[in-house]
């Protein structure tokens, strides 16, 4: 075992797990030691105060992991040849940590967020550094004249080698839950006579997916890189500064119940493009500093640029077309307005531990910037705050009045879970129970006295008929409609969730109707069947049935004589009637071994039977003994 060795030298890139190895497998059999730390506390030292650091351990009796990258075999061997010289029996053990290339990139953005949590920067490593050495590992850095050496160890050297393939690795006390619903900033708002304005739509989407989601996150991401060369509007010259986006996020505060979140990146740092879109940096990022579930599935980025819509799907996020939900608010909370995305073995397999003592607590049980803003002072009736963190990201807080934050804040600690409870609160607690009172939209205060307004214009005698129906859908305008639909859904209440986070939506199997039988009759046959239900039903010729009391307004019609068909003659010839009515008699070709002719209902039911015994006598001479279909199954039915 890796144990049972007296050093262990780590070998692999910046961010590829070689510290959260030695915190949750060699803590408590050796000690560690990290010549880089040591050079950042005290650049005066050399490798010569490292070494007789590590041999002062040993002959204590303790055993030493040697925590560094260790790239050249020149390094490597000076610690061998030194420690063995003084400690003969010493066994070395180099660990090859070999992580793939978006596993380390991603570790690098949570060290970032973590030493954001821990309010830890001024301790932080040379991440301009760092990232250039990433891109060495991986071969997507070219320089000739670069000092750094990538040499893998080799047997020679005198060390047992294995090969350590970490995963990616999250030391937290709370799951990674929260949902989150992502706006690209380009894509929401509208510009028009040279000013912007948030998109009209905008309140009502978040507001449809807090229903939902009352703990999720709303988190705009302003990209100030692409703007230029990849804008959605056409306009260049209109201001996406941050001054400019401020008086629009605090109209927007105004109408929604929780806090909104702001990030943008203003310039990259050095070599490092992996925080910039189309790289999915920044959703790293977040997520660790939010607690993020990126792959739940009412997690969802509305984006508006293609930078943005590649992002999302490296990341494995669901995402939508702004322009689209916007559109239709309702479809926010929809399983079929995103795109699905398939999530990389990478991002899933996810090494979740409980932060082991001895490592610095950061507080997961506040909401980013939970403490900085109550320490800020407001400027009138709403409050923004924000800071510039390295690589020059700033992440930033805007809401209404302190209250929103405080209340959010403790909705956030009563359902986050423990990484050691089983489930979920955030399914399992439902919406309701927890979901505070939201203002009515001003958009539904507009449509509905709009309403108003043309239900008082209607005449007097037009509204006491109609009583209080509504509209008909044929007069509504689109918009209306919409309007309609999401005002319903926020009165309605959140809908019941599911028992898991990331549990694929199913589709309900379309069920097959069995086709209907349906007989056709001609005018004789219909006769016929109706006086084989009259007979079942007590009803015959000497009881007559007073037709204009179940239909006032049938008048009596005098009636056709069938005794003066002449069926003798050939199709499609006229037939001789006796009172005659056109408003109530059409003829019919005839058919296949029947004259064909129509009457409407007429006289007693006396009459009509009559007439039908004499039709058949002449239906009998003209096509013989078969008088039509074997209609007998009918007695079934009727």
């Amino acid at each position: 075992m890796d144990k049972s060795y007296d050093v262990i030298m780590f070998y692999g890139p910046p961010f590829g797990g070689k510290t959260a190895y030695f915190y949750h497998f060699l803590r408590e059999t050796h000690q560690r030691v990290s010549a880089s730390e040591l050079f950042q506390e005290n650049p005066d030292i050399g490798l010569r105060q490292v070494i007789l650091k590590i041999a002062s351990l040993l002959r204590d009796g303790k055993k030493v992991v040697i925590d560094d990258e260790n790239w050249t075999k020149a390094l490597r061997t000076s610690y061998v040849k030194t420690l063995t010289a003084k400690f003969p029996k010493c066994k070395f053990l180099c660990l090859k940590f070999n992580p793939e290339e978006l596993v380390s990139y991603w570790s690098m953005e949570w060290y970032l967020a973590e030493k954001v949590l821990q309010h830890d920067l001024s301790h932080i490593c040379d991440l301009k550094k760092a990232s250039r050495k990433l891109h060495h590992w991986y071969g997507n850095y070219r320089d000739e004249n670069s000092v750094l050496k990538l040499e893998e160890p080799r047997q020679e050297e005198r060390m047992t080698i294995k090969v350590v393939k970490p995963k990616l690795l999250a030391q937290v006390d709370y799951k990674f839950e929260v949902p989150a619903l992502f706006l690209q900033w380009e894509a929401v708002i509208v510009s028009s006579d040279g000013s912007n304005s948030i998109h009209a739509r905008l309140i009502d989407v978040i507001n449809c997916w807090l229903t939902t989601n009352p703990w999720g996150r709303v988190i705009i991401i302003f990209d100030s890189l692409t703007t230029s060369r990849d804008s959605v509007n056409s306009d260049s010259s209109e201001d996406l500064s941050i001054e400019s986006y401020k008086p629009l996020l605090s109209r927007l505060c105004k109408d929604i119940t929780v806090p909104v979140y702001v990030f943008q990146i203003q310039s990259p740092v050095g070599d490092q493009k992996f925080c910039c879109p189309p790289q999915p940096g920044i959703l790293a990022f977040l997520q660790r500093l939010h607690h993020l579930h990126l792959f739940h599935r009412h997690t969802l980025y509305l984006y508006g640029t293609n930078d943005h819509y590649k992002m999302a799907d490296e990341a494995g996020v669901r995402h939508a077309p702004a322009k689209t939900v916007l559109c239709k608010p309702l479809m926010v909370v929809s399983s079929k307005c995103a795109t699905k995305v398939a999530v990389k073995h990478e991002l899933k397999d996810i090494n979740f531990k409980q932060r082991v003592t001895g490592q610095s607590s950061s507080p997961d049980l506040h909401v980013p910037l939970f403490t900085k803003t109550k320490e800020s002072t407001l400027d009138g009736q709403w409050g923004y705050y924000e800071e510039l963190l390295p690589w020059k990201y700033m992440h930033g807080i805007c809401f209404h009045d302190l209250s929103m934050v405080e209340r959010y804040q403790q909705l956030y600690a009563d359902t986050a879970s423990r990484l050691s409870e089983p489930g979920s609160r955030m399914i399992s607690l439902h919406p309701a129970e927890v979901k505070p009172q939201d203002p009515e939209p001003e958009a539904s205060v507009q449509s509905s006295s709009v309403t108003t307004e043309k239900a008082a214009n209607q005449p007097a005698t037009s509204q006491s008929r109609r009583g209080n129906r509504a509209i008909p859908s044929w007069l509504v305008s689109k918009n209306c409609k919409q309007q309609k639909d999401v005002d319903d859904f926020l009165q309605a209440g959140p809908p019941s969730l599911d028992s898991s986070l990331d549990e694929p939506v199913t589709k309900k199997k379309k069920t097959v109707t069995q086709p209907s039988t349906i007989y056709c009759m001609n005018v004789l046959e219909l006769l016929e069947t109706a006086q084989l239900v009259l007979l079942e039903n007590g009803i015959t010729a000497s009881s007559p049935v007073n037709l204009t009391k179940t239909s006032p307004n049938l008048k009596p019609v005098e009636s056709i004589r069938y005794d003066s068909i002449d069926t003798t003659k050939g199709k499609n010839q006229e037939v001789k009637q006796h009172h005659v009515v056109p408003e109530t008699i059409t003829t019919i070709p005839e058919t296949e071994g029947f004259q064909a002719t129509t009457s409407a209902f007429k006289g007693s039911l006396e009459q009509s039977n009559v007439q039908l015994k004499s039709g058949e006598k002449h239906s009998d001479t003209a096509v013989g003994k078969t008088t039509g279909p074997d209609l007998s199954f009918l007695d079934d039915i009727f």
